[in-house]
């Protein structure tokens, strides 16, 4: 037997209830239904999850320059990359958009940390051998 939605109106795929149809979740038992719930609802019919790798990697991205210099961000790629490679397995395009941000962020932040690294660098090294400080065959050019 097959169920008909009334006009206007959700059928919960959980436990069968008719809901509004702008309802995000159930009336009956609070299981995501609607046009969000291709979000939440488990591929394999499991339950229902939130992936919020994809927000945690970009998050870990950019706090974590400020707070652990180079490791933050690449952290924070290789959580994108994980996240990425479980969204296309899903094939769950949901939060593709944090994951490539995340990305994309974190490699920026990785390459101009690598410049300012080198030029830091070329700044202490020639500071160094023009004032002498080296102290080797170098200081008395």
């Amino acid at each position: 037997m097959e169920v008909i939605n009334p006009p206007g109106s959700l059928i919960c795929p959980h436990c069968g209830n008719t809901n509004h149809e702008k309802a995000f979740f159930c009336s009956n038992c609070g299981a995501p239904i609607g046009s969000k719930s291709r979000y939440y609802r488990d591929p394999a019919g499991q339950g229902y999850y939130f992936d919020g790798l994809p927000l945690i990697s970009l998050l870990v991205t950019i706090f974590g320059f400020f707070v652990a210099g180079f490791i933050g961000p690449l952290v924070g790629v290789i959580l994108a990359h994980i996240s990425l490679r479980r969204i296309s397995r899903r094939n769950d395009n949901a939060n593709r958009g944090l994951a490539v941000a995340s990305l994309v962020i974190g490699y920026l932040m990785l390459v101009i940390g690598l410049i300012l690294l080198i030029a830091l660098g070329v700044f202490v090294g020639t500071a160094l051998f023009h004032q002498g400080w080296t102290g080797g065959p170098w200081s008395n050019m």
